[in-house]
């Protein structure tokens, strides 16, 4: 039988990218037929093996044993973005936003404890100037771990460093998968749901101060919309604003009742002036403790005239009525105005 170590892809010692297969899907002849790729074998799995590589038996995912692994698809275009920090201040967020791409394809996840190479991420943009960070080596590596107790879980947390102008970013994933009754046995990313649950972290330098050396990632694709806001000003410039949730609290740094909120729409219209905003490293929110003073600061491109970026400060439980302030390339107010109308839907 062939061997079934091919160790190049994320959380995967045993991972094996599936091939198309150049004819019909048939069912497999092997005693694998339940969980292999779906294509014809040429008798490699009579000897009761789990199975050969989809890339061998012309199927389109892997063959995987679930009793001794998951497997787990990560689609094209999956990626994570930053999360917030309840303490920060606008500028401290704007400071640490970035996005982590992902490779796609299919992972056989092993539970078994140990540590193993690696090789998850595609590029990480990071900072306002949207530095593109550089792998010091071409693979990382990620430990799998099982927790028991109120819920048994297989733990997989990988980790890479990247770099930039001699400064280390350290990269760390986060997958956990839950056990309610039975194990899943495939996951994917485009619908990963509890008690699945998986975020990502950046730690800067020495990775110490929440402020300003550890970021906290979710997955760019959240669920349904949290809660949509419309601000009308003074001046009749309208701004519509959408939030979603996070699923896990690791994507976000806050405690207590605090929600992990992301920005992750944004309109504006100021006189003949119209623009959407979906690219999240132009998206950038603010919350303190219980999600309370919230801030969203959208980053316009093109600019309106001088105007290259928007705060808006929205109304708050003390009675102010909330404002939005106009700022340059440099992030200094070239105008001001007051909010006269606010919407929560």
């Amino acid at each position: 039988m062939p061997t079934k170590l091919l160790i190049i892809g994320w959380l995967g010692a045993l991972l094996v990218l599936g091939g198309c297969s150049s004819s019909s899907e048939t069912t497999d002849g092997g005693p694998d037929a339940a969980h292999d790729a779906g294509g014809d074998d040429p008798g490699n799995d009579a000897d009761g093996a789990a199975g050969d590589p989809g890339n061998e038996d012309g199927g389109l995912k892997p063959d995987y044993d679930p009793t001794n692994e998951f497997l787990l698809e990560i689609p094209g275009g999956v990626s994570f973005c930053h999360g917030f920090h309840q303490d920060r201040t606008w500028q401290q967020e704007l400071a640490m936003i970035g996005r982590i791409d992902l490779q796609p394809g299919f992972f056989n996840l092993p539970r078994t404890p140990g540590t193993y190479q690696a090789e998850l991420i595609e590029t990480v943009v990071f900072g306002p100037e949207h530095r593109l960070l550089q792998p010091t080596a071409a693979q990382g590596q990620f430990v799998a771990e099982y927790k028991s107790g109120g819920l048994d879980e297989w733990w997989y947390k990988f980790h890479q460093d990247f770099t930039f102008s001699g400064t280390i970013y350290q990269v760390e994933i986060f997958l956990s998968i839950g056990n309610e009754g039975s194990w899943p046995e495939e996951i994917s990313l485009d619908n990963l749901a509890w008690p699945a649950v998986i975020s990502a972290r950046i730690f800067i330098g020495p990775g110490e101060n929440p402020l300003d050396e550890i970021q906290a990632f979710g997955l760019c694709a959240l669920p349904d919309v949290f809660k949509s806001y419309s601000a009308t000003t003074a001046g009749g410039d309208l701004i519509l604003l959408e939030e979603r949730e996070g699923p896990y609290m690791r994507a976000c740094q806050a405690a207590g009742e605090t929600s992990c909120l992301f920005l992750t729409s944004a309109s504006v219209q100021s006189g003949e002036f119209q623009q959407t905003i979906s690219d999240r490293l132009r998206l950038v929110y603010a919350g303190s403790h219980h999600n309370w003073n919230d801030q969203f600061l959208l980053l316009l491109d093109p600019p309106n005239s001088n105007v290259a970026a928007i705060l808006v400060e929205a109304p708050d439980f003390m009675g102010n009525t909330g404002s939005v302030s106009y700022k340059d390339a440099e992030f200094k107010e070239v105008a001001q105005d007051e909010i006269v109308d606010w919407q929560i839907q």
